[in-house]
């Protein structure tokens, strides 16, 4: 609401809110010239005019004037409906235009208010690239010239037009210069001439199932538009960038004319020896066998799509990356013979983020799985062949299951891998990287994280004999990759088990390193971990009954670290603060020793 006002000329006057900028104006009637000014040249009140919502109109106002000290202009049409030259000594105005046009840093301008051109009228816009909201409302003029400069229409730029008003289409098209502004409603099957370069934003393709583009840019036009066919005219760019204009084209098939680079196969896009695969219709359902001779399936080529099954051909020896990333639907995964090392030419994220796939099995001939390549999917089932070498990081990142095995023929395995398991089997070392990169960690949320979440168990097999390390899961560097060396490079049992027990003393924080040491006593029984945290056991109490754990309270009371007088303690002060799960459980304990000591001993009479 405008609260003040103040008058720029005679028969003017702008009103402001208490932000400074003018929401209100009064014109006296046959003003012809109102100039738009602040309320002073060094006030920043009425610098800017909020005027979109204002419905009054003054149809004697032939010219408006802006000022050097105006930074923003928002008026409707209708307003000055009549207004046939705008002149600005602001540096973010045209000047000496017929329209309001607004000037950015980057050099481009913007039409804001075409004012209401009558039919007939001829509307130059040279040098206009974007038209805005609302610019030509109330606007009757169907005539313009130099509009091939226009790129960006905003999704109301037409609206009350006669533009909008008498839609003209042909072929199905409504066509704005350069830019592609309508689609006739019905029309199943459009043609994009080779000129247009732009799309109305918001523009619907609604009744639209079958394209035909003439330049490889006007795929963009129909990311994320539901089609049945893409046909391709001409359109001979270079693999790398037809894929990516491809990469939010979703069709069920791809249909390649008057090209010399590209054909389809089976609606699926190929280089003219067949020898590449670009693009794979992202609708298309059900199962797929590459065919055989294909060489190369190219970056991101099925990434997205609806797939639920692949066969890939022997002949296939490189796969780029992400090539399968994101096929949500993916179940199943025929490797081809023609790949050993899936890192070759620095390839990555293979099959990441396929979430339906919950079972993978490496073949006996890989020896190497790259960075990220099964990274987001949720398995719950994996084989690791005999033969396989080498797993980059987070290769499989979080899996659905507790217990893995690690082949040995096995030598790296950097970080990021299989890091939410417990359970890790190896044969005579762990491979290098594998110890460092699993227990190099720390935590932000250890409230979330149970006792159980904070060990990792390591069994090694050596000729008959089965070692059992407990190792903490959150180590700092220097500790993590001490373990990674002892463990890669020797017999396990260079170290005591008092060694690996001790680790824990190397977490990042003394809390952490509490409770891990809990987790281990908890799981090893081990007394001189449990020594030490007896020492601490008043402590460690207290810090659980702050931070209401009652859970983790009672798996550290089942130690039996503390005094009679301190569980009674503890008991009291479990009631007091409605802990009722750590109170049952002291009562239940305190009941069981008293029956104990109150039960009668075995006496025998002859």
């Amino acid at each position: 609401m405008a609260n003040f006002g103040y008058s720029s000329q005679e028969g003017v006057t702008f009103y402001y809110n208490n932000m400074g900028k003018v929401t209100d104006l009064c014109i006296n009637p046959n003003v012809k010239t109102v100039t738009i000014c602040s309320r002073s040249s060094n006030s920043f009140v009425g610098s800017q005019f909020s005027l979109q919502d204002c419905k009054k109109q003054f149809p004697d106002v032939e010219v408006l004037r802006i000022s050097s000290d105006i930074i923003d202009v928002c008026i409707n049409n209708k307003m000055f409906p009549n207004v046939k030259n705008v002149y600005s000594e602001s540096k973010y105005y045209k000047n000496d235009v017929r329209m309001l046009v607004r000037k950015y840093k980057n050099g481009s301008f913007a039409l804001k208010n075409a004012f209401c051109a009558a039919a007939g009228d001829v509307i130059d816009l040279k040098g206009i690239s974007i038209i805005d909201d609302n610019a030509f409302d109330g606007c009757m003029a169907t005539d313009f010239v130099n509009i091939d400069d226009v790129s960006i229409c905003r999704a109301d730029a037409f609206t009350g037009s006669a533009i909008e008003l008498n839609k003209r289409y042909k072929n199905g098209l409504q066509i704005f210069g350069s830019v592609l502004i309508g689609v006739q409603s019905g029309v199943f099957d459009i043609e994009i001439p080779s000129y247009v370069k732009h799309v109305k934003r918001d523009i619907s393709f609604q009744d639209v199932k079958n394209v035909t583009i003439n330049n490889a840019d006007q795929l963009c036009f129909f990311n994320n538009v539901p089609l049945g066919c893409m046909r391709l005219n001409g359109c001979n760019i270079l693999p790398g960038a037809l894929r990516s204009k491809c990469g939010g084209v979703k069709v069920k098939q791809y249909k390649i004319c008057d090209n010399s680079i590209y054909c389809d196969v089976d609606g699926v896009i190929f280089t003219e020896d067949r020898k590449t695969l670009i693009s794979y219709p992202k609708l298309r359902e059900g199962h797929y066998d590459i065919p055989d001779g294909t060489e190369t399936i190219w970056t991101d080529a099925f990434s997205g799509g609806l797939i639920s099954s692949v066969k890939i051909a022997d002949s296939v020896y490189d796969i780029g990356d992400k090539a399968f990333s994101g096929c949500e639907h993916l179940e199943n995964i025929e490797f081809g013979k023609g790949i050993v090392n899936y890192c070759h030419y620095g390839r990555t994220r293979t099959f990441s983020y396929c979430t339906s796939l919950k079972s993978v099995s490496i073949p006996e001939w890989v020896k190497n799985l790259n960075d990220g390549m099964f990274v987001g999917c949720r398995l719950e089932s994996l084989t690791l062949p005999d033969g396989l070498e080498e797993i980059e990081a987070n290769t499989f990142g979080k899996i659905a299951f507790e217990d893995i095995t690690i082949p040995p023929s096995v030598k790296v395995i950097y970080s990021g891998n299989f890091t939410n398991a417990k359970t890790y089997r190896f044969t005579d070392r762990v491979p290098h990287g594998f110890t460092g990169g699993l227990l190099y960690n720390s935590t932000n949320n250890l409230e979330s994280l149970q006792f159980s979440d904070l060990v990792k168990k390591f069994i090694i097999t050596e000729g008959s004999e089965e070692h059992v390390l407990f190792l903490p899961a959150y180590l700092e560097h220097k500790a993590a990759y001490e373990l990674d060396e002892i463990l890669s490079n020797f017999s396990c049992t260079i170290k005591d088990e008092q060694y690996y027990l001790d680790c824990y003393k190397s977490c990042p924080d003394l809390i952490l390193a509490q409770e891990t040491a809990i987790a281990l006593a908890l799981i090893t029984g081990n007394e001189n971990i449990k020594k030490e945290l007896k020492k601490r056991a008043r402590s460690i109490t207290s810090r659980l009954l702050k931070s209401n754990q009652e859970e983790k309270l009672i798996d550290f009371l089942k130690l039996d670290l503390l005094s009679d007088h301190m569980v009674a303690s503890l008991q009291e002060t479990a009631q007091e603060n409605g802990m009722t799960t750590v109170s049952a459980y002291i009562l239940n304990e305190q009941n069981k020793k008293l029956l104990k000591k109150e039960s009668p001993k075995n006496t025998f009479r002859i």
